[in-house]
Formats: structure tokens, C-alpha cells, sequence
């Protein structure tokens, strides 16, 4: 009995098959579920297919939010763009009582 193997047999799933369906927007739970598999197995043995499929739908998304920025003239979407990739921000970098008080000390020097 030295050559029995204790467990249940391994399972193999295609990588691109669920790099597709995480592309997708299936979530992962989805995707355990109809390939019969739990969720730890496909985080465990199929991480780099999920890191796949995220990429894929990350930047299907992008290219869209972009597209409707820019093509429609969204200007919501225009702000909302330059804040996550530019940094750009709703407030001043500085508060009205330090800039009011930089005004006064630039007007004692004149």
C-alpha cells in the first residue's frame, strides 16, 4: 500500500478559461462554483490566471471610462480621471488661513 496516494485526486482547470470569465466580471466565487472547486483552490492553485483576467477586465473598464471621458465630452468622468491618475485634487494644497497669512507677510515687505 506504499504506492497509494492519501486525498482527493488534483483537479485541473484551464487557466484560460478562467482568466475569461474573471475578465469577464465573473467573481471568483462564480467561477469556483461552476468549475466545482473552492474558492482557496482557485486562489491557491490558479492565482496567476486571476491576476490575468483582473488585468483584462481592469482595462477593458479604463479604456471605456476614457472613451466616454473624452469621446462624449463627460466631464464628470474628465475630473474623476484626473484625480485617480494625475493626482489632481478638489482643495488647495494649502488652507485660506495659511495662504491669507504668506499674503500679509509678502505685504509687509513692500
Amino acid at each position: 500500500m506504499p504506492d497509494s496516494k492519501l486525498g482527493r485526486p488534483r483537479k485541473i482547470l484551464d487557466e484560460e478559461e478562467i482568466a475569461r470569465f474573471i475578465g469577464k466580471g465573473y467573481t471568483v466565487e462564480w467561477v469556483a462554483d461552476y468549475l466545482g472547486v473552492s474558492e482557496r483552490t482557485l486562489y491557491r492553485n490558479y492565482c496567476q490566471a486571476l491576476r490575468k483576467g483582473r488585468v483584462f477586465r481592469n482595462g477593458c473598464l479604463q479604456a471605456k471610462q476614457f472613451h466616454t471621458a473624452m469621446a462624449k465630452n463627460n466631464v464628470t468622468m474628465q475630473i474623476w480621471l484626473g484625480k485617480l491618475w494625475l493626482g489632481q485634487r478638489d482643495k488647495p494644497e494649502t488652507s485660506n488661513v495659511e495662504a491669507f497669512g504668506e499674503v500679509e507677510r509678502l505685504g509687509e515687505e513692500c
